[in-house]
């Protein structure tokens, strides 16, 4: 028997972004039953519920934790940028590339605050972090003008990605053979 392989997407999303610690033995509980009944959409609809699920879960059970990770990140995150901005003096004079560098700074600054300073689950912390700056740029950020909204999301994303870049050495743990043994690498 020829074993089906699972969307590719779902699974690597299921392996990077949930907060289970039981996260393999999900990945593996959906690949068997994936070769029971290969339906790709039903696979995808688990995995995305399952990250779902486990993010809920984990930062509701650490509430302190949560709110503590959202305090450092956003402390960071303006500190960062106001030392950047009173370095360069005028905005006026700024052009959109300094200001999308700024933001990569003040990004990876802040998620590497969020990741070293959050104690366990940081994966967690460090995506609610995330969610919390999309969801002022959406609904609390004033917009940028018709002419600049693309530069605008594109400070966004800049701003996203490098907050998960800044975390990601801290939030990812040590590798399986040098972690501490009972200790959760997530």
């Amino acid at each position: 028997m020829t074993l089906k392989r699972p969307p590719r997407l779902a699974t690597w999303l299921l392996k990077h972004l949930g907060c289970s610690p039981n996260n393999e033995a999900v990945i593996g509980d959906l690949h068997e039953r994936y070769q029971l009944r290969p339906r790709a959409i039903w696979y995808c609809h688990q995995a995305l519920g399952a990250i779902a699920k486990s993010f809920f879960s984990e930062t509701w059970g650490h509430k302190l934790y949560a709110a503590y990770a959202l305090v450092v990140g956003w402390a960071t995150l303006i500190s960062i940028w106001w030392i950047c901005a009173s370095a360069v003096g005028n905005p006026a004079v700024w052009t959109h590339h300094v200001c999308t560098f700024f933001w990569f700074v003040a990004g990876a600054g802040s998620g590497c605050a969020v990741g070293f300073f959050t104690k366990r689950p940081k994966r967690p912390m460090v995506l609610l972090y995330v969610a919390s700056i999309q969801l002022f740029l959406i609904l609390v950020h004033r917009r940028a003008t018709e002419s600049y909204i693309g530069w605008y999301w594109i400070d966004a994303a800049v701003l996203t990605f490098s907050i998960a870049l800044g975390a990601l050495p801290i939030s990812s743990g040590a590798p399986r053979s040098l972690a501490s043994e009972g200790e959760s690498t997530c």
